[in-house]
């Protein structure tokens, strides 16, 4: 269900992005990856070093600037 719900608001965004652009008005979601937070932190400290390395490892490398995601990072898109 949660991944589903993320492509509902992605595809919502996008239709509202073609319909109300001509009008001049935007339309933008923020879908972020792997951010440290209570919630990831709780998983990382449960999981087994095995699971949590390699689930660190994969979020990293897709990366584009190589690191986890922080809160800050996605409260200054959603600034912009």
């Amino acid at each position: 269900a949660y991944t589903v719900s993320k492509h509902a608001v992605a595809g919502l965004t996008k239709q509202q992005a073609l319909e109300l652009g001509p009008l001049g008005i935007t339309a933008n979601y923020i879908q972020p990856g792997f951010v440290v937070t209570g919630i990831t932190e709780g998983f990382l400290r449960t999981a087994p070093r095995d699971v949590a390395d390699a689930f660190v490892g994969y979020w990293t490398k897709k990366a584009p600037v190589g690191r986890l995601g922080q809160p800050i990072d996605i409260a200054r898109g959603a600034l912009f």
